[in-house]
């Protein structure tokens, strides 16, 4: 099986969502799959995949603004 230029473009494409959207999962497997992507079933999976990733992030805000407001004013 020889892949054009686009369909090897694709497999980047989608290798790359889930190298940045995929967590490990404690079997070692991957949260997203190939198989995930092309079925169109990842969709709702990398929106709350991101959601909770902006929510952690924001946490994480929150308590270094909390940390540096107490540091600053002794309290």
């Amino acid at each position: 099986f020889i892949m054009n230029d686009k369909e090897k473009e694709l497999w980047r494409v989608i290798d790359n969502v889930i190298k940045c959207c995929a967590i490990e999962l404690p079997n070692g497997e991957l949260s997203i799959t190939r198989e995930d992507v092309l079925n169109n079933h990842w969709e709702q999976d990398l929106r709350i995949q991101l959601e909770d990733s902006k929510r952690r992030e924001q946490t994480g805000f929150i308590i270094q603004q909390l940390k540096t407001t107490t540091t600053t004013t002794g309290a």
